[in-house]
């Protein structure tokens, strides 16, 4: 029974110590545009938010003894006609929009909560890609980088 224990936290502390990726694009299914996620690090992470309208840079920052990181708003990277009308000067950078958690390698997961209005005190209601979508997949056909 110690043994078994001892394993446990051995693969717990591995699973949480894991080096983070770099330069992987993930997505809603292979090869598919909705949700793209673009790792480049742990501090620039570009999310597909809504298909040729909303692109942004966010951080991650990891939980305490998790293998889940908060994400953070920090830029916009692109925006179509439909992200300009949002009140991009509103939009906290120290309020979680979400959470990213990797199942796998090849699969991560994302809770996304929307961008956070800090002058209304609270979420956008914005069709964001990732109404129906939160498990993302690694694009290996296909490479943004």
């Amino acid at each position: 029974m110690k043994s078994f224990l001892t394993i446990i936290i051995l693969l717990f502390f591995f699973s949480c110590n894991k080096q983070f990726p770099k330069n992987k694009t993930y997505s809603c299914k292979y090869n598919n545009y909705g949700g793209i996620t673009k790792i480049y690090s742990k501090d620039s992470i570009e999310l597909g938010l809504a298909t040729n309208q909303v692109w942004i840079f966010v951080r991650a920052k990891k939980k305490a003894n998790s293998n889940k990181f908060n994400l953070f708003f920090t830029e916009i990277s692109d925006l179509g006609r439909g992200g300009m009308m949002l009140p991009w000067n509103n939009i906290s950078k120290n309020k979680a929009i979400g959470s990213l958690f990797f199942i796998s390698e090849d699969k991560i997961l994302i809770n996304f909560k929307g961008l956070y209005d800090s002058k209304k005190s609270k979420y956008i209601n914005y069709p964001f890609d990732w109404d129906s979508c939160d498990t993302l997949y690694l694009n290996k056909n296909e490479s943004y980088f």
